[in-house]
């Protein structure tokens, strides 16, 4: 009986959800919604964006994005991904997670 409740539960919690807010929820932030977030909310950004591109490509020592960024603070990669942007309006489209992995190959020999 507890199973069939939560299951009515979450249909029930699913259709209560406004149409509207399900259409317009953007999964992505853009280079251009990056650029808008207070610095506090930008380093949050890049610390999320950054592990998840480093678990994608693995923790080991000969990764490129480890062996480039293994002396760099949180506000280094930061600064990089926010100068890359600011050079780069032509690419505020896109999601400014992909722009990092581009902005920190911009900077890093071992990337290329």
């Amino acid at each position: 009986m507890r199973g069939a409740r939560t299951s009515i539960i979450l249909i029930t919690a699913t259709f209560a959800v406004p149409a509207s807010a399900a259409a317009t929820h953007k999964t992505f932030a853009s280079g251009q919604d990056y650029l808008k977030l207070s610095e506090i909310e930008q380093l949050n950004y890049v610390s999320g964006a950054y592990d998840s591109i480093s678990e994608s490509l693995g923790q080991i020592p000969n990764n490129w994005l480890f062996s480039c960024t293994r002396d760099w603070s949180l506000g280094q990669v930061t600064a990089v991904l926010t100068k890359w942007l600011k050079e780069h309006p032509e690419r505020w489209h896109r999601p400014a997670a992909a722009e990092l992995k581009l902005a920190i190959g911009s900077v890093c020999p071992s990337a290329k």
